[in-house]
């Protein structure tokens, strides 16, 4: 009897969160350690040369945890970078967020370059701004951005680098450790 309504109490619990959307929310981890193609991850890019790619330790960048990053170089031959790194989709749940670890120089905007993190619900057709880089950040904190507003929907998140003057990037960008 008592394993009976021991059985009971949860499964009314389950209906409750069923029933209350309390469970609708799945946490998503990547950290770039596995084939990121494979695993539904995608690169939109202009330059093939200077565009987003799996990598370990850089001469200046070690990965955040583990043994890879997600890394873009600046244009060594000054040739124009719209690159995007796009995430497979994910159904969020209630008051969702994103955090990222992320390295990148001592960052000055005046230079035209620029890195944002985006947001789609169309699978990447059109996309909103939710976050850009004002600083320099060498792993040294996360980045946690509120995705309150696309609650129950299914999404990509891109992480966007482009220069405006066709002139290529002037900062190398690292990702690693991403969690919804």
């Amino acid at each position: 009897m008592k394993n009976k309504n021991l059985l009971l109490a949860v499964l009314t619990a389950m209906t409750a969160l069923w029933t209350t959307g309390a469970n609708a929310q799945t946490e998503y981890k990547y950290s770039f350690e596995g084939d990121v193609i494979a695993d539904g991850w995608r690169v939109e890019t202009t330059n093939n040369s200077y565009t987003w790619r799996q990598f370990g330790a850089t001469d200046f960048a070690s990965p955040h945890d583990g043994n890879k990053q997600m890394f873009i170089p600046w244009s060594e031959k000054h040739q124009h970078q719209d690159e995007r790194l796009v995430s497979p989709a994910i159904k969020l749940g209630n008051n969702a967020t994103l955090t990222f670890w992320h390295y990148i120089g001592n960052y000055d905007v005046a230079n035209a370059s620029f890195y944002k993190v985006e947001i789609s619900t169309d699978n990447g057709a059109t996309w909103n701004e939710l976050w850009s880089v004002t600083e320099g950040n060498h792993y040294e904190s996360a980045i946690t951005v509120d995705l309150g507003a696309y609650s129950g929907r299914t999404v990509n998140i891109s992480w966007h680098a482009y220069d405006n003057i066709g002139d290529g990037l002037d900062y190398t960008w690292c990702i690693d450790d991403v969690t919804v």
